[in-house]
């Protein structure tokens, strides 16, 4: 069985930092895991802002959030490639992440084991923007690994002009978080379909919400 997993790429800059340790990742994948397939969604910049006056027109009409939605609902798994802005989450991956989850009852990112992969000029590997990412699917029970997740400081001499990483160690940790993320996406391998994207835990979320207001 192929196990399919999408990256949503959290930078539109060309010459992304990020998107330079996506596509070295996607090699990896490639290399040593023949069953995995690491699909590099991003376009994300062409979805429309959240707006909930007007996503009942984008959801059914808007071919860019259909297409988007479709890739994702088609994956096993989800893997976020984001720098840091400002301390935290780029706003055009947390759009993204947005059109994801609505309207209730199709959130296409429920139930499918998420990762992240950072990079940054500075030396903390935009740790903070993971976090952000973290806190947001926590909030409709969202699940990686219970491993550290790759970050890559000092991104601007990280590369050499092949697009591989310089320094063996940091090979060495992107291999075994990929090692870690690719194992949990295989032990929650689960049919993808539209019935499926509303899980038990967003409706108990969702009672909860209401019973608290």
């Amino acid at each position: 069985m192929s196990i399919k997993i999408v990256a949503l790429l959290g930078s539109l800059r060309t010459e992304s930092y990020t998107k330079k340790l996506l596509l070295y990742t996607q090699q990896l994948i490639q290399q040593n895991h023949k069953d995995v397939v690491l699909e590099i969604y991003d376009n994300i910049g062409l979805l429309p802002f959240v707006n909930e006056d007007l996503e009942s027109d984008y959801y059914q009409n808007n071919k860019d959030v259909i297409r988007f939605k479709d890739t994702l609902r088609s994956a096993h798994g989800i893997l976020f490639a984001t720098p840091e802005y400002n301390f935290s989450v780029p706003g055009v991956l947390k759009n993204a992440i947005d059109i994801a989850t609505r309207p209730y009852n199709d959130n296409v990112l429920v139930g499918k084991p998420f990762g992240i992969i950072s990079s940054s000029p500075g030396v903390t590997g935009g740790i903070r923007s993971q976090m952000a990412i973290r806190n947001t699917m926590f909030a409709f029970g969202g699940f990686t690994t219970g491993y550290p997740e790759f970050i890559l400081g000092g991104a601007y001499q990280a590369f050499t002009p092949e697009g591989t990483l310089k320094n063996e160690q940091s090979t060495q940790a992107l291999n075994t978080y990929i090692n870690n993320y690719t194992s949990l996406v295989r032990k929650n391998l689960q049919p993808v379909s539209k019935e499926n994207t509303a899980t038990d835990v967003e409706k108990k979320s969702k009672e909860n919400k209401d019973q608290t207001n």
